[in-house]
């Protein structure tokens, strides 16, 4: 009688275990969520030296992305908000050239440009 219960016990250990190993594996072939991947274009006029435009020029739609401008000394957010192909987004900012202009998203830097 006892050697039956202790049998009907590993039975239910091995079970469980099993149940755990699977589930485990399982949940590591799900994928995370991908970083979006997008092309953008910078475009500098000559006639205002703090002003240019920042054009999505393929890639995915992004919702949510922050433009970071930054010459080393200083540092300008000056977008938040959703951006799709074909969007135009212009910026005037008072930071001295040559400066970097950062897309990011929550998760990445996406892209990165130098304007000079």
């Amino acid at each position: 009688m006892v050697s039956e219960v202790i049998g009907e016990m590993l039975k239910l250990s091995i079970v469980v275990m099993l149940a755990s190993v699977i589930a485990a594996s399982v949940y590591g072939l799900i994928p995370e969520e991908r970083v979006p991947y997008i092309e953008i274009e910078v475009d500098k006029p000559i006639t205002n030296y703090n002003m240019f435009n920042i054009t999505h020029v393929g890639g995915d739609p992004v919702d949510s992305i922050e433009i970071i401008i930054n010459n080393r000394t200083e540092r300008d957010t000056t977008y938040k908000g959703p951006w799709r192909f074909p969007d135009t987004i212009n910026i005037t900012t008072n930071i001295t050239r040559p400066f970097e202009v950062s897309v990011v998203h929550t998760r990445a830097v996406l892209a990165r440009v130098k304007v000079e």
